[in-house]
């Protein structure tokens, strides 16, 4: 029975997974620059980092671009690893997939999130994606002022900061997988200056 809880969880996560690939591949003229589904260890973090960096910089993409979509990526993933809980099996299944057109770049990440997290999660993302930039300062500023820093949940910096680097919407979705988990998708827009 347990094995075939995790199935379902792994299928699910890939199957989503795939529709962001093919959707770049055939729908949307985008190209997908880097993606990765599995673990995310801090050693992968980092090098995930590095290559996107490099990447963006030979393609000529502009220092203020880069450093918006690094500091992205990097509070995206550390809240994917930090943050994301894991299967029946102790296994954290997460995905990235960053892709990019003329425009802007589109990243997004996917975790497992536990049902009893929901309820805050989307309360959190719902309320700073209420918020217009001098909001979005003052409660990061707040924040930080506080110092509050919780070993579960965090400082709730990372989408904020995401958000505010952005000047988007953070865009997202929650799909039940099993009594116990939800997929959270995190999708965030930002123009290539």
């Amino acid at each position: 029975m347990m094995e075939d809880i995790q199935n379902k969880v792994s299928e699910e996560i890939r199957l989503n997974f795939n529709r962001y690939m093919d959707l770049y591949s055939v729908e949307d003229p985008r190209s997908v620059v880097v993606s990765h589904i599995g673990a995310f260890s801090q050693d992968l973090v980092n090098r995930l980092a590095a290559t996107v960096e490099e990447l963006m910089v030979t393609s000529g993409d502009g220092k203020i671009a880069v450093k918006r979509v690094f500091g992205i990526l990097i509070e995206g993933l550390q809240n994917v690893r930090l943050h994301g809980a894991k299967d029946e099996h102790g296994r954290q299944m997460a995905y990235l997939v960053l892709a990019r057109n003329r425009e802007d770049y589109k990243i997004i990440f996917g975790n497992l999130v536990a049902v009893n997290d929901v309820f805050n999660l989307t309360e959190y993302l719902d309320s700073i994606n209420a918020m217009d930039g001098l909001e979005l300062k003052e409660k990061y500023i707040e924040i930080l002022s506080n110092g509050y820093l919780s070993k579960r949940n965090g400082s709730g910096v990372g989408f904020l900061t995401m958000r505010m680097k952005s000047g988007n919407t953070l865009y997202y979705t929650l799909d039940p997988i099993s009594e116990e988990l939800n997929f959270l998708t995190v999708e965030v827009t930002l123009a290539r200056l």
